[in-house]
């Protein structure tokens, strides 16, 4: 029986292949965006969900979309930014509560007197059907102590592992945590994906 030769040189894959196969970059209308923010304090934090909507949008769908103006540059009015869970060990409050401007969507989080661990809290960020739920983890030191967080064994870690992450997407670890160099760090407030 006659066996045909067999090429062994490589096999070319098409452009058109690799188009296809890379990663969609559409907004897609109604559907809802996970971003995780960590910030290390020692006291009151600003926070600016609108700006961090923003942040997720561009590094991770590659999109320009302002969430303060349309494309003519007038001030949005279509932009809703609201608490879906408040945290435990602190309060939100609107950093400048009598402006109309851009000003108007940022927030404060003062930690409670005398707490110095993990808080966190969801606020989401919508305009023209585009969804973006930002999950704030508030890594809280007292004033006399340097900022850390817990690693998996109850291990002081340095700082926030991770400033911004798209929580779809967390790499080596699972939808509940952020990975430092190997080391796992659960975040118990993200349920789902």
């Amino acid at each position: 029986m006659w066996i045909p030769d067999v090429s062994t040189q490589p096999v070319e894959v098409p452009a058109i292949y690799l188009a296809a196969n890379s990663p969609s970059t559409q907004l897609e209308e109604g559907a809802t965006h996970k971003l995780g923010v960590c910030n290390a304090i020692n006291s009151e934090a600003d926070i600016r969900p609108i700006a961090d909507a923003e942040i997720y949008l561009g590094n991770y769908m590659h999109q320009k979309f302002n969430f303060d103006a349309y494309p003519d540059l007038s001030p949005r009015t279509d932009t809703l930014v609201r608490i879906i869970e408040q945290p435990k060990h602190g309060r939100l409050m609107q950093a400048y509560p009598d402006t109309t401007d851009h000003h108007r969507n940022q927030y404060k989080y003062i930690p409670d007197v005398d707490y110095g661990d993990v808080d966190y809290f969801v606020l989401e960020v919508k305009a023209s059907g585009i969804s973006v739920q930002i999950y704030y983890t508030m890594l809280i030191s007292l004033p006399t102590e340097n900022t850390y967080t817990l690693g998996e064994n109850g291990e002081k870690i340095d700082n926030c592992p991770k400033e911004h992450w798209k929580i779809s997407a967390i790499p080596n670890a699972s939808p509940t945590a952020i990975s430092l160099n190997g080391t796992v760090i659960n975040l118990p407030h993200i349920t789902s994906v």
